[in-house]
């Protein structure tokens, strides 16, 4: 069973491996650009969960914008890129691969927390 310890962690894991990304300080800095957009949508979400206690909605957004974070960092129809104004920035494996794990972990947390049904 996955715990909001266990999300919570993982989306911390998330949030180091986009700040680790070689463009980060600079989006970061002029608070703009992809890499920027999704370390301030993924930080927002952890804040969400921090905040969701036994609040039935703001744990279920937090499990929904978890999926499409996912969606979002293995986005190859250049939405992504259009909605963060041509940024071509790419994500590296490492962020990859850390968000396919908090949307697994959220859907799992949203089952152990009567989101969802196992």
């Amino acid at each position: 069973m996955v715990t909001t310890e266990d999300l919570k962690t993982s989306i911390k894991s998330l949030i180091s491996a986009i700040e680790a990304q070689p463009e980060f300080a600079g989006q970061h800095a002029a608070r703009k650009g992809k890499i920027y957009f999704m370390w301030d949508f993924v930080t927002n979400t952890l804040r969400m969960l921090e905040a969701s206690a036994n609040n039935r909605e703001a744990k279920s957004d937090v499990m929904q914008r978890s999926m499409f974070a996912n969606i979002l960092f293995n986005d190859t129809t250049g939405k992504l890129t259009m909605m963060t104004g041509g940024d071509t920035s790419e994500f590296s494996a490492d962020v990859k691969a850390k968000s396919e794990d908090v949307q697994k972990k959220a859907g799992d947390w949203a089952v152990a927390e009567g989101i969802l049904s196992g």
